[in-house]
């Protein structure tokens, strides 16, 4: 009887130890994945700003649109980008854009804008 009662609480004592390591490890990978977002923001930021100082915004323009279809289909085609809520928000900037800029969408994203829950 004893050595179940000890069997169980190194089990016990083993299992919270594991539990807070994990803890620990995967509070760690969020924080450095937060770290990389934001740097590649700043990172993004700085170039965008080198493109307009140096009067490049309809260059900067057009290579942000051109880049816009490739993007929806990621978000469409992936499911780890499909399953952050940050996906949809992307997926109707998108679509306002070419809705308020009287822009045509086009044929390879037209579906997947179109089939755009109503926001919520």
């Amino acid at each position: 009887m004893r050595t179940k009662l000890k069997t169980a609480v190194i089990f016990g004592v083993g299992l919270l130890i594991g539990a807070a390591v994990s803890f620990l490890c995967l509070g760690r990978m969020n924080q450095q994945q937060y770290a990389r977002s934001y740097a590649t923001g700043v990172i993004e930021q700085a170039f965008l700003a080198s493109e307009l100082r140096a009067n490049r915004q309809v260059e900067l323009s057009k290579r942000i649109e051109s880049n816009l279809p490739g993007a929806v289909l990621a978000i469409h085609q992936n499911t780890s980008l499909q399953s952050v809520p940050e996906s949809q928000s992307a997926l109707r900037s998108v679509k306002h854009f070419y809705e308020v800029n009287g822009v045509t969408i086009p044929q390879e994203i037209a579906p997947i804008l179109s089939d755009l829950p109503s926001r919520q």
